[in-house]
């Protein structure tokens, strides 16, 4: 009941008067969801100047909201896009699961390739060096691909960026996509990899 009565003020706030907001005091086991539905609410209301002030303002990289983050970059210009794309990169090292890179994966093209490039080559690096964690996920309807693993996960996820630069992970891709095609009715990302050859 407390995030119910909680919302209230601060759903009222962010449609019509988010200059409120700051008066509203967040409770910190809903702090994560509270940011992404008080910035969607904000966007929603027409509140953009509102939102990526609350967003640029945002000063909990551990509850970040990546997700809107995302709907405002397609809404604001394309400065104030790349400022929220570095601010997302900022946040990245304490944001917990994969918000980040399923941001990253859709926005890389906002940042120069420069920065792109070293952005995606550490996801690639944190992805291989933390610990695995089980996980179930489809990519398509017939369910032939299946990925069971977290860093499996977050790999075929930046697999069109490490194309995009040539890298040389994206032969493995290449490889790996015609393991998927050669193979049976299913195929983890894991058997690919090891089919391809990577």
């Amino acid at each position: 009941m407390a995030l119910f009565f909680w919302s209230i003020p601060g759903s009222f706030a962010a449609a019509v008067a988010a200059d409120l907001l700051a008066s509203v005091s967040f409770e910190r086991h809903t702090h994560d969801f509270e940011a992404e539905s008080l910035g969607r609410i904000m966007i929603e209301h027409g509140n953009l100047k509102a939102a990526l002030e609350f967003v640029m303002g945002y000063n909990d990289a551990s509850s970040f909201p990546f997700p809107v983050t995302n709907m405002l970059i397609d809404l604001v210009d394309l400065r104030d896009g790349l400022g929220l794309v570095r601010l997302a990169v900022a946040s990245r090292c304490e944001a917990h699961g994969d918000r980040f890179v399923w941001l990253f994966q859709h926005r890389s093209k906002v940042l120069p390739d420069q920065e792109a490039r070293e952005i995606v080559g550490e996801v690639v690096r944190v992805a291989l060096d933390e610990p695995d964690k089980p996980m179930q996920a489809t990519y398509d309807q017939e369910g032939t691909i299946k990925i069971t693993s977290f860093r499996e996960h977050s790999l075929f996820q930046v697999l069109h960026i490490l194309r995009h630069f040539g890298s040389a992970l994206a032969g493995i891709a290449a490889k790996f996509a015609r393991a998927v095609r050669d193979s049976g009715p299913t195929l983890s990302i894991r058997r690919g990899i090891d089919h391809a050859g990577g």
